[in-house]
């Protein structure tokens, strides 16, 4: 069952790759983020995603198996296009159908 949250994705000293989710402010780690795609995940650092994931249960210790990563300032710039078209509704919506575009199964 896949799911989509928001917030940021950084790495620490240790190499770990952790994502912050400001829905639930929790810390959580990734596990094999970039299936073959080497340098993948460096590229989403610094900034607000949105995240399409998989939660991993393993002895109690959560993690998210994550598929997709979009950045909020591509959500943004897709949202306002979708706003100057003829297909515009609200804000909101406008955002969610961003998310649904850019983020494929959300």
């Amino acid at each position: 069952m896949t799911d989509m949250d928001y917030g940021e994705l950084f790495k620490q000293e240790s190499g770990a790759v952790i994502f912050r989710s400001r829905r639930t402010d929790r810390f959580i780690p990734v596990e094999d983020m970039a299936q073959g795609r080497q340098g993948f995940i460096e590229q989403f650092f610094g900034g607000d995603v949105s995240v399409l994931y998989t939660p991993i249960e393993s002895a109690n210790k959560p993690r998210l198996m994550v598929h997709q990563v979009v950045r909020h300032s591509d959500l943004a710039l897709r949202a306002y296009e979708i706003s100057n078209s003829a297909e515009r509704s609200s804000d909101e919506a406008n955002w969610l159908r961003a998310e649904h575009e850019l983020l494929p199964g959300s």
